[in-house]
């Protein structure tokens, strides 16, 4: 039985954990909760990052109350206090717990991580893809799983210089309008700068070409859409702006290792 206030240590959860591994201190696992799940406060030893798979994860922190539905994204430092007060029958999550030892051996912080999360594109893909090589029989899956860790919690190297203000709005401008055909020409005259400018530059300021920035917003809105609506494979691929379901089914399976039928049941 759970206790109030009680600091849960490293690799504990309030729900039942369905599959864990640990590598060099930093736990992956999946983790099944339901409305008999614990809903006392608590905290981890550890820093915890959160993906909610399926259903809403109702919960407390700091006296605000959070609703978070299924494709949500949560970060809480170690010792930070919180009370999951509700859930739907059953509620699924991803957890990554990194430890202190694995944070110092690797280089990273806290702050650092959680402002990592916080400008991600693909935060969600990466975690799928860890979960995809959690489940697997690969000989080699932990160094699969520790590669896309460290891409999801890595910081974008530092620009040496001011990233122009274009490039800020042409950020805003892809996420607001990331299910509109906006071409490279539309673009452009939206923001007020040369096609060409764009082209040579977009690498520099986002880490990636155009179409990959773009194809990874579609895929991050697509996680949710499986998830929360009730639309077709193929009404999904059409409303994210992929050639055909097809399309949409390779790539998704590219960048989160699932099929997206698959995903749906996950």
């Amino acid at each position: 039985m759970v206790q109030k206030n009680l600091i849960l240590a490293e690799g504990q959860y309030t729900g039942a954990i369905e599959k864990s591994v640990n590598i060099d201190g930093g736990i992956i696992s999946k983790t099944c909760y339901s409305q008999e799940s614990n809903p006392e406060w608590h905290c981890h030893d550890n820093m915890h990052i959160v993906f909610v798979l399926q259903g809403t994860k109702s919960e407390t922190r700091q006296q605000e109350r959070i609703a978070e539905k299924q494709g949500s994204v949560l970060f809480y430092h170690a010792g930070e206090m919180h009370r999951c007060t509700t859930y739907e029958p059953v509620s699924k999550s991803i957890n990554i717990e990194l430890s202190a030892a694995f944070l110092s051996r690797y280089g990273f912080s806290e702050s650092a991580i959680k402002h990592a999360l916080a400008t991600r594109i693909d935060s969600k893909s990466l975690m799928l893809s860890m979960q995809t090589e959690l489940f697997s029989d690969a000989i080699c899956k932990k160094d699969a799983i520790l590669s896309s860790l460290f891409a999801l919690i890595s910081e974008a190297p530092p620009q040496e210089i001011t990233v122009p203000r274009w490039a800020l709005q042409l950020k805003e401008l892809l996420h607001d309008s990331w299910n509109e055909p906006l071409d490279l020409q539309e673009m452009s005259g939206l923001i007020g700068v040369h096609p060409v400018t764009i082209s040579k530059n977009f690498k520099r300021f986002f880490s990636c070409s155009l179409g990959t920035y773009k194809r990874k917003i579609r895929i991050e809105k697509s996680i949710f859409l499986i998830k929360e609506s009730e639309m077709t494979l193929s009404e999904i691929a059409h409303f994210c702006h992929f050639a055909d379901q097809s399309h949409f089914i390779r790539n998704f399976k590219k960048n989160t290792g699932f099929l997206p039928s698959d995903f749906r049941k996950f």
